[in-house]
């Protein structure tokens, strides 16, 4: 392992600001009904004709089988994450490689039918059998995510416990709280991805200095508690603003997020799988029906691409269940204006792929969203950013985590690949550039210090940038034709991607 080495936070949040909010859209189909309209005088005749009436539902596709890519693989072990689903996942794949298929197994496509892809070998019988089992595998997957609220109820009220028996003993009460220093965040090159270390610190309500953030800490755990025993959710802000119901103080809000963080270490576990979320801001659209599996919503479905502006990733989208997808790979691109125009321009279809828009520093949901598409549909992911130094730290910050969430898992794609937009294709296509800044250069250089950009195209880009010292954007292309951009840009890039 290797010692971190880089200064300050590890995600740059100037990125991840949000780009104003989308409106939800709901994903129910409309239905509609053509009806014949006679006149004879001042009443409607209802004629014979009337039977013609008939109810065209554009209704989404039922529950054919989830897509998987056959005997291809990513490349990630089951050894590199402690994923709950990790031995779904093996069932699944087990499974699906006791098939002979010609190339991938495909379903009916999620939208618009299509039949079956060319090519496939699946006899009906054979397809009726991985229904059968793909619904076997929905109800793991199901069961697991029940296992993990247990576990959730379990930890807390073993840290509970732990309190009452100090008080009860007449003894100080002490938290156990891996440290979260860059001394104790090390790069784990088997998980590629920054771990923590053994180091702990211990709060405790003896230390008058401990006292303020202790007694905030034993407060969220028991907000938590009651989040997950009555099946709620609560932003970020939500916290900051309840604990003041209970004459818990908090200077501001990074400091009610600070003690959040502290919680996941304690417990080992994401915020979300407590029920705290931030507000949501990246989009997915493209061809991949889902199930939704928050209570109140139970199996109902709907295709990601049935609305134009995409659908926001929150909770719901991120825990819903995969049903079909005629998808071959997903597009993570950083900007709001690529996302619309990849819309717009059918990238969906041409390249038989899943948009996401990361709204710059991809959120915790969204990266979780892309490792459950890659590691659940074996969907290579292809990274989109701008041509600058925080756009290469956004793609590898989905590749391999930051070092604020080295104590989480479930939150890394290791074999995405970064396509662009890169210093070389600055001066490849001549782009229009911008200086960079000294902040800019600043952290090219602290980067430069990652063990994780030590290789390939992750350190000679950097160099490049630093030589250049100019930088550029997505929308750069537009210089070239509003379509350039998917037109010429990206089919060379994926084609380049096969090499990487």
């Amino acid at each position: 392992m290797v010692r971190a080495r880089t200064k300050g936070k590890d995600e740059y949040k100037g990125k991840g600001k949000a780009r104003g909010k989308k409106d939800r859209h709901k994903g129910s189909s409309n239905s509609s009904s053509n009806k014949r309209k006679g006149r004879v005088g001042r009443e409607q005749v209802r004629s014979s004709r009337s039977s013609r009436r008939r109810e065209e539902g554009k209704g989404l596709i039922t529950n054919k089988n989830i897509t998987n890519r056959g005997n291809k693989r990513t490349g990630v072990k089951s050894s590199e994450s402690d994923t709950i689903g990790k031995g779904i996942n093996n069932y699944k794949r087990s499974y699906i490689d006791s098939i002979e298929v010609d190339g991938r197994m495909r379903g009916v496509k999620g939208k618009g039918g299509g039949g079956e892809k060319e090519g496939s070998n699946v006899s009906k019988a054979s397809r009726s059998d991985i229904s059968k089992r793909i619904k076997t595998i929905r109800n793991a997957n199901v069961e697991s995510q029940r296992e993990k609220r247990n576990k959730v109820k379990t930890m807390l009220v073993e840290l509970g416990k732990r309190i009452y028996n100090d008080l009860d003993n007449g003894t100080f009460p002490e938290v156990h709280i891996p440290s979260r220093s860059v001394a104790n965040i090390v790069y784990d090159k088997r998980l590629r991805q920054y771990v923590l270390g053994n180091a702990k610190i211990v709060r405790s309500a003896k230390n008058i200095r401990h006292l303020r953030s202790f007694t905030q800490l034993i407060w969220l755990a028991f907000f938590v508690d009651k989040l997950v025993n009555e099946g709620k959710t609560s932003t970020l802000r939500d916290v900051y603003y309840s604990a003041q119901a209970f004459n818990i103080d908090f200077e501001d809000q990074a400091e009610s997020d600070h003690i959040i963080t502290d919680l996941e270490a304690v417990l080992s576990l994401a915020r979300e799988d407590f029920n705290i979320y931030p507000e949501e801001r990246s989009s997915i659209f493209g061809d991949l029906t889902i199930e939704y599996t928050v209570p109140g919503y139970e199996g109902k479905r709907l295709n990601l691409s049935d609305h134009p502006d995409g659908y926001l990733i929150g909770p719901s989208l991120s825990s819903a269940e995969f049903i079909d997808t005629s998808a071959e790979m997903v597009l993570a691109v950083e900007k709001g204006g690529i996302f619309t125009r990849f819309v717009e321009e059918n990238v969906h279809k041409r390249f038989k792929a899943i948009i996401v828009d990361t709204a710059g520093q991809a959120p915790r949901s969204t990266r979780y969203l892309l490792m459950r598409l890659n590691k659940e549909l074996n969907l290579p992911v292809y990274i989109l950013t701008d041509g600058d130094v925080y756009g290469e730290h956004i793609a590898m910050v989905i590749k391999s985590g930051s070092a604020n969430a080295a104590h989480l898992r479930e939150l890394t794609v290791p074999d995405a690949k970064w396509i662009g937009v890169w210093a070389s294709d600055i001066q490849k296509y001549k782009l229009p550039t911008d200086p960079m800044t000294e902040q800019d250069v600043k952290r090219c250089y602290e980067l430069k210090q990652d063990p994780r950009y030590q290789s390939d195209i992750w350190r000679s880009e950097l160099e490049l940038f630093l030589k250049m010292r100019r930088k550029s954007e997505l929308e750069a292309f537009a210089k070239y034709g509003l379509t350039k951009i998917t037109d010429d840009y990206l089919p060379e890039k994926l084609e380049m991607a096969k090499s990487l």
